[in-house]
């Protein structure tokens, strides 16, 4: 849940402080975090389906 809460705090930098963005970070995010975010929420997805299967 830890990176939930960073998630959220670059949200909320991104469309509250779009002024002083860094678009070499947003980038990076975008490449290098994103995946790996849709990585884990499908793995979550698949547990919990498997567990409503029980």
């Amino acid at each position: 849940m830890a990176q939930a809460r960073r998630i959220v705090a670059f949200r909320n930098h991104l469309t509250l402080e779009y002024a002083t963005v860094d678009d070499a970070v947003v980038w990076a995010v975008a490449n290098r975090d994103v995946p790996l975010l849709g990585q884990e929420c499908a793995s979550l997805l698949a547990r919990l389906e498997e567990e409503g299967r029980d």
